[in-house]
């Protein structure tokens, strides 16, 4: 138990990190490229439902930057969990915690499952239309050709990780909570603002695609005799997508929230540091003096 303990434990530190990184970095690089190609889309005088898209873009990167700083911040400076009371048994509502994580893990197989059918039947159709052969040839088009294809994928992208973050994170916080690790009470908060912030973008972005999408289905509607039929297949590759990622968004919505709701629980009470202290290996928390009367975990 020892040893799967401290292995889950190092995943599961290594997982949050490069999720609170990715979301830095994305938010940056997507605020720097709405910042600079905003300007061009005023001057060229772009549809007010273009510029609309392009403000709910701007609102996605600032978002994924804003949820990394905060996980950041969390991750460093703020003490979780507090000062634990001597001699306090565990806390009887940890268990229906644990309950929640376990079934927020099983509903979220069976949500992710059209997002997972929108990808078997897409690359398939990317594949076939030869999209991945520039990227395969590292010719110095290949990011021109796939940049496309990934805004477009974008919203499945992010709901794809947000529903693959509410299937692993429970079953990895599971074991930590079964060995009673130190590291859970922060991995529990840091895992569960990870998962409501990737919803919160996957909403985000999908209002900004569907703002898109019905744009260029009402231009191509009014023009549907010189319509091609690879602009038809593209355009049913649309709707298609917008049929998946409002439903599925909305569910991981509803998967997240009581997950969330035990946050405070972890942050203020002080029965849960006794409830976890197995191990020697911890996530690094902030110094917090504790009052008279209570111990101090080491």
């Amino acid at each position: 138990m020892s040893a799967l303990r401290v292995l889950v434990e190092r995943l599961l530190l290594f997982l949050l990190l490069l999720s609170r990184l990715s979301l830095v970095a994305f938010g940056l690089f997507l605020l720097g490229a709405t910042f600079a190609l905003g300007g061009f889309l005023k001057a060229e005088g772009s549809a007010p439902a273009v510029q609309s898209a392009w403000q709910w873009i701007q609102l996605t990167g600032g978002l994924c930057l804003a949820i990394g700083i905060i996980l950041f911040v969390l991750r460093n400076w703020i003490p979780i969990p507090r000062a634990g009371l001597a001699g306090s048994s565990r806390p009887r509502w940890v268990y229906a915690m644990a309950v929640c994580l376990g079934a927020q893990a099983a509903l979220a197989l069976v949500a992710s499952q059209p997002i997972l059918s929108l990808w078997q039947d897409a690359i398939p159709a990317l594949q076939q239309a030869g999209v991945f052969q520039p990227a395969a040839s590292n010719t110095s088009m290949s990011g021109v050709v796939l940049a496309p294809v990934v805004a477009v994928m974008f919203v499945p992208i992010v709901e794809s990780a947000a529903a693959l973050s509410q299937l692993v994170g429970p079953i990895l916080l599971l074991l930590l909570f079964l060995t009673k690790s130190r590291a859970f009470p922060r991995s529990f908060v840091l895992a569960a603002l990870l998962e409501a912030g990737l919803v919160a973008v996957a909403f985000v972005a999908t209002n900004a695609f569907a703002v898109m999408a019905e744009r260029l289905l009402a231009l191509t509607a009014t023009n549907a005799g010189n319509t091609p039929p690879e602009l038809h297949q593209a355009l049913a590759g649309l709707r298609r997508i917008q049929a998946v990622i409002g439903p599925t968004a909305r569910t991981l919505g509803w998967l997240v929230l009581p997950v969330v709701l035990w946050i405070p629980a972890f942050v203020f009470s002080r029965q849960v540091e006794p409830a976890f202290s197995a191990g020697s290996f911890d996530l690094p928390r902030a110094t917090e003096r504790p009052s008279a009367g209570h111990g101090q975990a080491a």
